[in-house]
């Protein structure tokens, strides 16, 4: 009984850092694209040009990473 609570405590864990890795994951990729696409957009975004496309590909890196990791759920 105890072995079939600790089971389902583990699967529901694993389901809810699934749940956060793939929603922090869609908040970040949607800053990427943000920050690539501001001037089509038509946001005064203050950064230099070179700096905005830097940090939007490390927000892009980072949340694709966060989403693999998510759809992998190797906890």
């Amino acid at each position: 009984m105890e072995r079939d609570y600790r089971d389902k405590h583990r699967r529901t864990a694993a389901n809810m850092r699934m749940m956060k890795d793939i929603t922090m994951a869609i908040l970040i990729l949607g800053m990427a694209v943000v920050l690539f696409f501001s001037p089509a957009l038509g946001l005064n975004i203050e950064l230099d040009k070179g700096f905005r496309i830097a940090l939007a590909s490390l927000f892009a890196i980072y949340g694709l990473f966060r989403l693999f990791r998510g759809i992998k759920k190797d906890y």
